[in-house]
């Protein structure tokens, strides 16, 4: 996970961006345009920041497995680091809507915390696999250069 500060940002405005656009486009449908924008724009921050707060603490992780003498090599820090992360999130983002549960509906509303969790996550997997990508070609067409 070594993107340079530029790829950073970009990867936090798109990340950004996508939570917006998916967390207006559900409450759209729940509302029927009854709703401000506003109140979706902070969700979507908010959504986005947790993802990067579950990102670092996953990249500190596995940084600090060389603390106890873990190497692990470079192929394999990428992904693991990207499986830490959503583990993080979905588990996070559900124990947070298990919360909002009201006691007599502890079935269906936990199973479906669960599954906007496991939705935003393959936003997050989109995000973070176009800026590799991206990262990865702009690194080689450095080399050809």
């Amino acid at each position: 996970m070594n993107f340079s500060s530029r790829e950073w940002l970009f990867a936090c405005a798109l990340d950004m961006c996508v939570k917006i656009v998916y967390t207006y486009c559900a409450f759209f449908l729940l509302t029927f345009l009854a709703a401000p924008i506003a109140p979706f724009l902070y969700i979507g921050v908010a959504i986005s920041i947790f993802h990067f707060l579950c990102l670092f603490l996953a990249f500190s992780a596995v940084a600090s497995l060389e603390l106890i003498r873990i190497e692990l090599a470079p192929a394999l820090r990428f992904p693991f680091v990207l499986i830490l992360t959503n583990v993080l999130f979905v588990a996070g983002l559900s124990a947070l809507f298990t919360m909002m549960i009201r006691p007599g509906e502890i079935g269906r509303t936990a199973v479906g915390g669960v599954g906007i969790s496991l939705f935003l996550m393959t936003t997050n997997l989109v995000t973070i696999s176009l800026l590799a990508g991206f990262g990865c070609m702009m690194r080689r067409a450095r080399r050809l250069l």
